[in-house]
């Protein structure tokens, strides 16, 4: 079944774009749902610096994912540092996030 256009996928996209950020102009965070069934979720993961750009697609489950938009509606609070990871990082896809605080002030950095 696709998502696209559901209610489902805007309440788990993620998509953050600032060309003010601290890779300079064009760096951009995407994270779409782009397939799911009664068990999994196909995301596709796109990221870039301003000069490098990096892709995946990878399969994760719905309750790990709420997990993640759960910590960012948090985030910072306690936890100073948010990862989230999907896939096998010795599989054929795997996506690793790291949000992490960069200044008290509230700037976010990802890795």
């Amino acid at each position: 079944m696709a998502c696209k256009d559901s209610a489902y996928t805007g309440l788990v996209g993620i998509n953050a774009h600032d060309d003010m950020s601290l890779y300079g102009p064009g760096s951009f965070f995407k994270l779409q749902v782009s397939w799911k069934d009664a068990d999994m979720l196909e995301l596709a993961v796109s990221a870039s610096n301003g000069r490098y750009t990096g892709y995946t697609e990878v399969y994760d489950t719905e309750g790990s994912l709420y997990h993640l938009a759960e910590g960012l509606a948090a985030f910072p609070g306690k936890e100073q540092v948010l990862v989230y990871e999907a896939g096998l990082k010795a599989g054929y896809a795997f996506c690793g996030l790291k949000f992490y605080l960069v200044h008290p002030a509230g700037s976010i950095g990802w890795k």
